[in-house]
């Protein structure tokens, strides 16, 4: 539950209404190892009706999170909506040293929201175009053991590749601008959408 206005004494608004929210699966408080556990947000997910839910156990390189977590809104309203509602249940149920999320992508029309909650990190898409544009699940789903870079190759080599000057011709340059023109272009066509 949470309250429509700050109860200030100044303003006198303590006889305000609390807002509601029906989730039974959700326990009021902080979840043993963050806010939300995963079982919670895919729950969520699920109530607020978005599709395609996916959840990667982060390996133990990843910077952040225990899990990722995808998935798909019917449109930008619905996504921001949904948002919305999460920021105001981490609110009830953090404890005081949990700091507040910042979703990125909330401002605006996009099609992309990502929240760090501190065991999970949230991606939700408001169209296929852009989830399949990132195909986060292919990035972070396969995983080291499946990147033939990383297979095979000593400690020297890999020092070795990493601080090889590269050594570009004027068409590889040319190349390079192109794609990343052609990327903008369908990016921008995925937000007007």
């Amino acid at each position: 539950m949470d309250h429509q206005f700050d109860e200030d004494p100044e303003f006198e608004y303590f006889n305000q209404s609390p807002v509601e929210y029906n989730y039974p699966f959700m326990s009021p408080g902080r979840a043993s190892n963050g806010v939300f556990d995963l079982p919670e947000i895919v729950q969520f997910l699920r109530a607020e009706r978005f599709t395609d839910i996916v959840a990667i156990r982060s390996s133990d390189a990843a910077c952040c999170g225990d899990y990722m977590v995808i998935a798909s809104a019917n449109s930008i309203k619905h996504m921001n909506q949904s948002s919305k509602i999460l920021q105001k249940l981490f609110k009830m149920k953090r404890s005081p040293s949990d700091t507040m999320p910042n979703f990125e992508g909330f401002e605006g029309n996009s099609n992309w929201i990502a929240v760090d909650l501190g065991n999970i990190i949230l991606h939700m898409f408001a169209t296929k175009e852009c989830r399949d544009r990132y195909d986060l699940e292919s990035l972070w789903g396969i995983g080291a053991e499946f990147d033939p870079k990383a297979q095979g190759m000593d400690e020297a080599e890999k020092e070795s590749e990493q601080f090889a000057p590269l050594s570009l011709t004027q068409a590889d340059w040319e190349r390079i601008l192109a794609e990343v023109a052609a990327d903008e272009a369908k990016q921008s066509q995925c937000e007007k959408k």
